[in-house]
């Protein structure tokens, strides 16, 4: 609409999104385009980082993330303008124009701690052997789940590298089990799976605004399910994980 300023888009699941599509509709409407790559550290796309394509990138370091140090994150730009007005919104307003402690507006306290960004950088610097773990893992399900024509694993498409933080599968209209039964039926086993994300457009925040027909999204909300992926999962693991999803969507 007129009153849109930015595209923020996510790399879901470690997954890289169609950069020269979103960045053409950014550029045809003058739009910022600011990455969610929460959870893409280490992903490329077309031979460029995730997170660092759009005017600003995002990564996070929250225990489920490839770089774990507990919570927080980093901002990255290349936008001097951009990166400033962060600085100043991430550390209390403060601009010790007038004098020292001194801030001009009110801002938020988003410096992170010195322990987790310690750790955060020792993880950074391991992040290529962290996504080759999780690729293995995302080959584990692939060679198993691939049985089963019902089921499609979400992959990385052509010139892109997914980390594959979240080994992510799609089930058919043939699967007549709901994805939220499913992932109820593996928890019973003990097998910690995450049901896809709700669509955000039907979040009573957004009640007022017009309602957008998603059919993508409404379809993935019902069928989409994230397995298991903990760094320290074995092939035995992703055995279990497949034979048991076999069975509860027989």
């Amino acid at each position: 609409t007129p009153k849109t300023k930015a595209i923020m888009l996510v790399h879901n699941f470690g997954v890289p999104a169609e950069m020269d599509e979103i960045l053409a509709i950014a550029k045809a409407y003058r739009l910022l385009v600011i990455e969610d790559a929460a959870p893409a550290l280490g992903s490329t796309y077309k031979g460029v980082k995730c997170g660092t394509i759009g005017d600003v990138g995002c990564i996070s370091f929250q225990g489920a993330k490839i770089a774990a140090s507990s919570e927080g994150g980093v901002l990255i730009t290349n936008n001097e303008k951009i990166f400033h007005r962060a600085t100043i919104l991430a550390s209390m307003g403060r601009t010790d124009r007038v004098a020292a402690f001194w801030s001009d507006e009110i801002g938020y306290q988003y410096t992170i701690g010195s322990l987790p960004a310690a750790m955060a950088t020792i993880q950074i610097r391991r992040a290529d052997e962290l996504v080759a773990n999780k690729r293995k893992h995302f080959e584990w399900y692939e060679q198993r789940l691939a049985m089963d024509p019902r089921i499609t694993m979400v992959k990385e498409k052509k010139d892109t590298y997914a980390n594959y933080t979240y080994p992510s599968i799609w089930l058919s209209d043939e699967v007549k089990v709901p994805a939220p039964t499913v992932v109820a039926k593996l928890k019973q086993l003990n097998i910690h799976c995450r049901p896809a994300f709700p669509q955000m457009s039907l979040f009573p925040v957004f009640e007022k605004e017009k309602r957008f027909d998603n059919p993508v999204a409404k379809k993935f909300m019902e069928k989409g399910i994230v397995l298991p992926s903990a760094h320290n999962l074995t092939e035995e693991d992703a055995d279990f994980v497949c034979k048991s999803l076999f069975e509860v969507i027989k």
